[in-house]
């Protein structure tokens, strides 16, 4: 059998999978069922994949998020869920080491999903021996099924109690039809048509190999060669150099030129940065003082300029260590500059790093201080890569791909954590050391819903403390209490209308509290 068309049936089976297991339900228990059977699929289909460790680790990472979104059902988990599936898929699928040309084929297979399908639902050339086949399942099938339904009938007219049977039979006949079609009323039809599309994209590689073949010619190690100038000028960082540097970029004394400049460039920022971390070093490091600066614009625009710088630090790098320059023999203090560059940097993350503590300890955990905590993380992993790139000579391919895999697996890790109820936790553990953000608390969902709940003296407390330090900018005094109210409400309501599909932990964790607190009653 052709075997394009055994994927049409699997994509067929898994649009109506998908259909049955998600219909007015949320991503939980349903997941597990669809996940399981696409990843089976995946791996019948393209079985060589199973034996690549890259396919190993990120399916490992993939059930990690799976099992969370089971465990702890955030929004970040379901995203990290898909993120790990649409790249699993890619590397299945086709040959890759970096998830950003993965990305790209999964990108290819979405844009080509529809022409794809209907190219392999075409029928193959009529034969004899198939016009043989369906005429015996005519006289083995629906000739027998047409006698009995006609003796049927004669039996029913010719026995009362035949005939009774056969009304109770036909009831439930009718009654399973029209539940049948009531399944497929026009959103039906849609949502079955948005899993018939996300189950092709997934299952169905494209023809097309445009990504995998533009990195089979990427390499992580740099290798010196000659180029013209016109060659030199398509190069990006070539491009910004030429716009920056004009003449002295190009040419035969460019590699020396870019070298003086940077040279000099690097002296001037080290200077400068120099300063800045002396300062933070002063200030920040030892003896810190709270209540001597304000907390809100060190954090909120002292540390996003400093973020911002380190991002900024990096591209400097990239343009000054480009192509030919790193097999410059007299670019020793080039490269010396450089690490100091790097060393800096990393002493300006841990300066960030502080900034963000000190808030942390003196106003409670949020989510924008964490995303802070994580992106420093990233930064510190891409400055250590830069050094790698330029003390091994390594190419821009190979540090967004490492760059890359480092996001992937801090993404996985952040699903594990109930990010929600870990902030609620902290910050009621530390209410008598902080005023809690009450207004921005009660937005919090998920499991803190039932640690809010049960602190809403705590919160009414810190509530009038925000008041008597003008923190408070809201009009009502009960606002945060009837929006905390209203979110369990609403939680109440929804998860009423769910079924075993929809189960998960937290959600089963938080039933079990109210039912509780309300049998207590």
């Amino acid at each position: 059998m052709n075997k394009e068309r055994n994927k049409i049936y699997w994509i067929i089976g898994g649009a109506l999978l998908f259909n049955g297991i998600f219909w007015n339900e949320k991503m939980a228990v349903n997941t597990v069922l669809y996940d399981l059977f696409i990843i089976g699929v995946l791996f019948s289909l393209y079985p060589k994949a199973r034996q690549s460790s890259t396919v190993r680790w990120l399916l490992a990472g993939h059930l990690i998020c799976l099992a969370m979104i089971v465990v702890n059902n955030s929004m970040l988990s379901k995203f990290a869920f898909i993120v790990t599936l649409f790249l699993l898929t890619g590397f299945t699928q086709y040959v890759h080491r970096s998830a950003w040309y993965a990305g790209g084929s999964v990108f290819q297979n979405i844009v080509f999903s529809v022409p794809g399908f209907f190219e392999a639902m075409e029928r193959p050339k009529s034969k004899k021996g198939s016009r043989i086949r369906f005429s015996r399942l005519i006289w083995f099938v629906v000739f027998p099924f047409f006698l009995a339904f006609v003796f049927f009938i004669m039996y029913a007219g010719a026995n009362s109690v035949f005939s009774q049977m056969a009304e109770r039979i036909g009831a439930w006949v009718e009654k399973f039809f029209r539940n049948f079609f009531d399944l497929f009323n026009g959103y039906r039809l849609l949502f079955f048509l948005l899993g018939l599309f996300i189950t092709t994209f997934i299952l169905l590689r494209s023809k097309l190999d445009y990504f995998s073949k533009k990195e089979e010619k990427q390499s992580d190690n740099l290798v010196r060669i000659k180029r013209s100038l016109w060659q030199r000028m398509q190069v990006p960082l070539n491009e910004i150099a030429a716009s920056l540097l004009g003449k002295f970029a190009t040419g035969i004394m460019a590699i020396k030129n870019l070298n003086t400049v940077g040279l000099i460039s690097l002296v001037l920022l080290n200077v400068l940065l120099l300063i800045v971390n002396s300062i933070d070093i002063s200030y920040i490091w030892f003896g810190f003082n709270a209540q001597e600066v304000n907390l809100y614009e060190m954090i909120h625009e002292g540390a996003d300029l400093l973020i911002f710088s380190m991002v900024m630090a990096i591209l400097v790098l990239l343009i000054f260590f480009r192509g030919n320059i790193n097999f410059y023999q007299n670019n020793k203090w080039l490269k010396r500059g450089a690490y100091f560059w790097i060393i800096q940097n990393i002493i300006l993350v841990i300066s960030v790093f502080l900034r963000d503590y000190h808030y942390i300890r003196e106003t409670g955990l949020a989510y924008k201080r964490i995303g802070v905590l994580f992106y420093l993380a990233l930064v510190l992993v891409g400055l250590i890569t830069v050094f790698w790139k330029i003390y091994h000579r390594k190419t821009v391919y190979y540090l967004f791909r490492v760059n890359a895999w480092a996001v992937i697996i801090l993404l996985i890790f952040s699903t594990t954590i109930n990010w929600d109820y870990t902030i609620a936790a902290y910050n009621l553990e530390h209410k008598n050391e902080i005023i809690m953000p009450v207004d921005y608390m009660v937005t919090l969902k998920n499991k803190a819903l039932t640690l809010l709940d049960q602190h809403k003296e705590d919160l009414q407390r810190h509530q009038q403390l925000m008041k008597e330090k003008g923190q408070w900018k809201h009009d009502c005094d009960d606002c945060f209490l009837r929006e905390l109210e209203v979110n369990i409400a609403e939680y109440k309501v929804q998860n009423r209308n769910y079924s075993w599909l929809s189960w998960n932990m937290s959600d089963a964790t938080i039933g079990n509290y109210f039912q509780n607190k309300l049998a207590a009653r």
